[in-house]
């Protein structure tokens, strides 16, 4: 099988399917919107295994969706993301708890 097919396979029968079940019990509170959770989810498999920060994903979020979105808006989609086993937050406690050289 082409991986172009096998690719379009894998985002039509897995990827649409869970982001559009998840949609209706993501984020409490305002509707999730489907959109901006596809599109997280674009960036977070475009990144993978890199440490983007939201200097970078924000702008390109508000490029995909055409309009402004803050990173307060974003995290929690992450954070979904992370629960539904769709993507893996690496945690920065470590980066935390290590004291600065000056």
């Amino acid at each position: 099988m082409a991986w172009h097919r096998l690719s379009d396979y894998l985002n039509e029968a897995v990827v649409a399917r869970v982001i559009q079940h998840d949609v209706r019990a993501a984020l409490p509170g305002r509707g999730p919107d489907a959109g901006v959770l596809g599109e997280v989810f674009r960036l977070a498999c475009r990144y993978a295994g890199q440490t983007p920060d939201r200097n970078l994903l924000v702008p390109e979020m508000e490029q995909a969706l055409g309009s402004p979105i803050s990173w307060d808006r974003i995290r929690p989609y992450l954070g979904h993301l992370d629960n539904a086993l769709l993507i893996r937050l690496v945690r920065s406690t470590l980066i935390a708890t290590v004291p600065r050289v000056r």
